[in-house]
């Protein structure tokens, strides 16, 4: 009987580290897209010819993510690309939609710690850097290039309140933005 308990321990303790698998599917307009790297940050896998993958997720994960292939970029919902999804621990299956782009290459445009840390601040950013950034966006489409812009960091000091600010400015982009996360923009509520 010790022997049976050992060994259920065993497996409970091996489905723990092993972490859950959670499913999902990648595709654009109907399609499947295959050979998408996805993670949750501790380990990876690629879509099948279907679109479709399976992932062990690390029970520290709370996102699973992909890595954009060429040619595509994520639907955004106010304004952030969804290049990433939510998981907990009733998570099972997660679907990423792509939209395609048209484009192979494309230019980056890099935003270095905008830290609006006021509401003057994040006025200043919206009447001069966003319109600025977007006659850039304009500019390279004029040309056929496609645009994506990356912020590094520091979006708003520590002012999160204003981050709602950033994503209603950025929807005026009409392009992807990514955030890196800084060092002023990692908070965790504490209750």
């Amino acid at each position: 009987m010790n022997r049976f308990f050992s060994i259920l321990i065993l497996l409970f303790i091996s489905v723990c580290l092993n972490g859950k698998p959670v499913t999902g599917v990648i595709q654009s307009k109907g399609d499947y897209i295959e050979n998408v790297v996805v993670t949750d940050g501790y380990s990876f896998t690629k879509s099948d010819h279907n679109g479709h993958f399976e992932l062990n997720v690390n029970p520290e994960a709370s996102f699973v993510y992909i890595f954009t292939p060429s040619g595509y970029t994520p639907v955004r919902l106010d304004g952030i690309s969804q290049y990433f999804k939510r998981i907990d621990k009733n998570t099972e299956k997660v679907v990423f939609e792509l939209e395609p782009t048209g484009c192979r290459d494309y230019a980056l445009i890099a935003v270095g710690d905008p830290q609006t840390k006021t509401a003057e601040q994040f006025d200043l950013f919206e009447k001069r850097v966003l319109p600025d950034i977007k006659a850039t966006v304009d500019n390279y489409a004029k040309m056929g290039i496609y645009t994506v812009t990356l912020y590094l960091g520091d979006v708003v000091w520590d002012s999160m309140s204003l981050f709602n600010n950033h994503k209603k400015g950025i929807c005026k982009l009409e392009a992807p933005v990514y955030a890196a996360i800084g060092n002023h923009d990692y908070q965790r509520e504490l209750k």
